[in-house]
């Protein structure tokens, strides 16, 4: 029936520009259009004048790609370094000494701002050295979307595009209005189902690619222990935090530091929950997809402060679904296949750390290959699923077991090389978002909410006109 409706709504939708006087938050989002403030659903300019969403960015920089960002760094504490007559070569193998080692967290640099460039002049005074071992610029928090785009362009354009990642923030009493069960169950489901958006997107994104060049890797954040899709080991955190902060708990600070492990919520390739970056009266969310692609993040980042604004309602049937269960769903593969899968995609455990079981588990970036075989059932059940599209995730399931089979056997009969079985992998991993139809569905479904949103916005305005 949602999707009967589909047309319908975007049709209707299409008449919101030229209501007025609407108190739609998508309405207040073009009423500051000039100024770029959008305010936290539930508020207004008039009743919380602080009730503003805020924008946040970062941008990563391996250090082999700093050049452009030490034209406006230089060290500090270092007169005999002559760093302006450095060539960039010089000033790189230098950076390459003094931040080869990764720290265990992340740390302030020495490297500190060159004046100069008013244009730039919002830049921060110092570099940090994530626990990536990357250079990382973090701008402060700003009240104006069109501010904070501006600042990016700015620096993808000057500096160069690094490994992006914006922070949305809200206050606190919005954002977990009501009662807490019910504004907990809409939040949870909101991130669950953004989460999977933005994997299924990534993996329908590699698909075109791998479609394109069959010799590429397509799904590198699959191979990473930060930047794969949501598990149930830390879905099951993520709920248990979102109660506990409904309930004013669970904010100080030794409840916090799990965070920073590696079995965090924080640590997947989507929208993550940050309810310790924003301060004592606001919760952030993290943006942590995109990577090097500046017109996704602006779209993600409109698509993210566009729910924070809204009713999130219609996301709670999605607070029940089933996790990513990286244990039960990776037994599902054939033997053989974990056995392929664990030589080509070891875990990712540093050895100078220790690491707790979750923290373990989280590492073993094997086990995302058997996300196209969690249990999508009740996700399809709550989005109003017909009978074909459930036979089509199926037919899908078959067919992406049914290509790691072949490329184990390829392996074995010395057909493929190991590094040609881990692209082919990757390859099949990510044609299963399209193959499936879920990557599409998904979408759709997004797009329905948000047409939702504006036909109520439509109604509210007939009805007072």
């Amino acid at each position: 029936m949602k999707h009967i409706l589909l047309a319908w709504l975007f049709l209707a939708t299409s008449l919101v520009a030229h209501a007025k006087d609407s108190d739609d938050c998508n309405s207040r989002m073009t009423a500051h259009a000039a100024v770029g403030r959008v305010y936290a659903y539930g508020a207004t300019e008039q009743t919380d004048p602080t009730a503003n969403i805020q924008f946040g960015f970062e941008s990563e920089y391996m250090l082999s790609e700093v050049e452009g960002l030490l034209n406006y760094y230089a060290p500090a504490n270092e007169p005999g370094l002559n760093w302006a007559m450095k060539t960039p070569d010089e000033r790189k193998a230098w950076i390459r000494e003094k931040y080869g080692n990764k720290p265990e967290f992340a740390a302030d640099t020495e490297l500190v701002k060159i004046g100069g460039d008013t244009k730039m002049a919002f830049l921060p005074e110092k570099l940090i050295l994530d626990a990536t071992g990357n250079l990382e610029i973090v701008l402060p928090p700003v009240d104006s979307f069109d501010v904070w785009a501006h600042q990016v362009e700015a620096i993808n354009s000057t500096i160069g595009v690094g490994s992006m990642q914006a922070m949305l923030s809200a206050p606190k009493k919005y954002f977990f209005a009501g009662k807490p069960e019910v504004s907990a169950a809409e939040n949870l489901g909101w991130f669950t189902f953004t989460a999977d958006l933005d994997t299924l997107t990534k993996l329908e994104s590699g698909a075109a690619r791998y479609a394109k060049d069959p010799s590429k890797e397509v799904a590198r954040p699959f191979l990473h222990q930060w930047l794969g899709p949501l598990p149930r080991v830390k879905w099951v955190k993520l709920k248990e935090f979102l109660l506990a902060n409904a309930r004013g708990e669970n904010f100080d600070k030794e409840t916090l530091k799990f965070l920073k492990t590696d079995a965090s919520f924080k640590y997947i390739g989507g929208s993550a929950y940050r309810p310790d970056i924003a301060g004592p009266t606001r919760v952030g969310i993290e943006l942590r997809s995109a990577h090097k692609d500046q017109k996704l993040l602006f779209a993600q980042v409109q698509r993210d402060m566009g729910s924070l604004a809204s009713d999130r309602t219609p996301y709670a049937a999605f607070a029940d679904v089933e996790a990513f269960d990286s244990v039960g769903d990776y037994a599902k593969l054939p033997p053989l296949v974990r056995t392929q899968l664990e030589k080509l995609f070891p875990a990712r455990l540093d050895p100078r750390f220790e690491y707790n079981a979750d923290e373990t588990l989280s590492n073993q970036v094997y086990r995302n290959f058997s996300y196209p075989l969690r249990g999508w059932g009740n996700y399809l059940t709550a989005m109003g699923a017909t009978p074909e599209v459930r036979k089509k995730v199926l037919l899908a399931q078959g067919a992406y077991v049914k290509k790691l089979v072949d490329i184990e056997h390829r392996v074995a009969r010395g057909e493929l090389s190991d590094t040609q079985a881990a692209v082919a992998m990757q390859g099949a991993v990510a044609t299963f978002a399209v193959e499936s139809g879920l990557a599409q569905f998904f979408r759709e479904y997004q797009q329905w909410i948000e047409g939702q949103r504006k036909v109520s916005a439509l109604e509210r305005t007939l009805t007072v006109a």
